[in-house]
């Protein structure tokens, strides 16, 4: 997309890795923090995105990372 560089941070809770909350500030980052609020409504732990596997190259591996 032509920019380098952005930020996300993931909040985890100790012993579930439950997702307390995560911030993302980059390019698309109003689309990426969704993946998050999606996993925070529905109870999951971020195993689940640390364990997917994503479509190549994607901005979603930057999610995926972030938890990895």
């Amino acid at each position: 997309m032509g920019k380098r560089g952005g930020f996300i941070k993931v909040l985890l809770e100790e012993g579930t890795e439950n997702i307390l909350g995560a911030a993302v500030l980059s390019v698309e980052g109003a689309e990426l923090v969704h993946m998050y609020i999606d996993l925070m409504n529905a109870g999951k732990s971020s195993t689940v995105i640390r364990d997917a596997i994503p479509i190549h190259p994607t901005l979603a591996e930057a999610v995926q990372s972030a938890v990895s």
